[in-house]
């Protein structure tokens, strides 16, 4: 969908109003033992039309319809209502409707916590371990192309940062290598002070 300038709304949703005062930053505290991260100072901030999108359609005569649509999915239900903006007294009508409809939904749906995150195996998994994949790199040396596999441990260290070890199969063998990165990936986790 393509936003033009006339749709009457804001990308951040009003919150670029020059009347609006900002806060400014509290300053960050130093000691001995801590480093000064400016990147770690500052929260993200949530989308305000999270879970919500847009829908325009143009009908046979011609005719603009168009709303905006909630869908949210959680514990392997899906949640969806569409709020038409001829019914909701326009564009931002309808889009408030829309946050109403959604921030309520959010408030009765439980979200997914990084424990049950951490135990759900994805389709892309063939390893059949959370955390432990199959990886391959192509090199090309001396004119000749060579395909190394090896497998890879993937955790998440305390500070959330994304952490990985990888093991090679024609140094260790497949057996090995596999057993080898279950065994990066648990002992990463434990240092982690994580239980996944």
């Amino acid at each position: 969908m393509k936003r033009g300038l006339d749709d009457g709304l804001s990308q951040d949703d009003d919150r670029c109003d020059p009347r609006v005062p900002v806060a400014p930053r509290a300053p960050l505290k130093r000691d001995g033992n801590q480093r000064c991260d400016h990147r770690q100072s500052t929260m993200p901030r949530r989308n305000p039309r999270r879970n919500i999108s847009r829908i325009e359609l143009t009908s046979a005569g011609g005719r603009q319809h168009g709303g905006w649509e909630v869908r949210i999915q959680r514990q392997g239900r899906k949640f969806n209502r569409f709020f038409a903006d001829r019914r909701c007294g326009g564009k931002r009508g309808a889009l408030n409707r829309a946050k109403q409809f959604r921030d309520k939904l959010e408030g009765r749906l439980k979200p997914y916590t990084t424990a049950m995150l951490a135990e759900f195996r994805s389709r892309r998994n063939t390893s059949g371990v959370v955390g432990v994949r199959l990886g391959a790199r192509t090199v090309e040396c001396d004119g000749e192309i060579r395909t190394y596999r090896f497998w890879v441990a993937q955790w998440t260290n305390g500070p959330g940062r994304r952490k990985s070890r990888s093991f090679s199969i024609a140094r260790y063998g497949d057996d090995d290598a596999f057993e080898m990165a279950q065994a990066a990936r648990r002992v990463g986790v434990q240092r982690a002070g994580r239980t996944l």
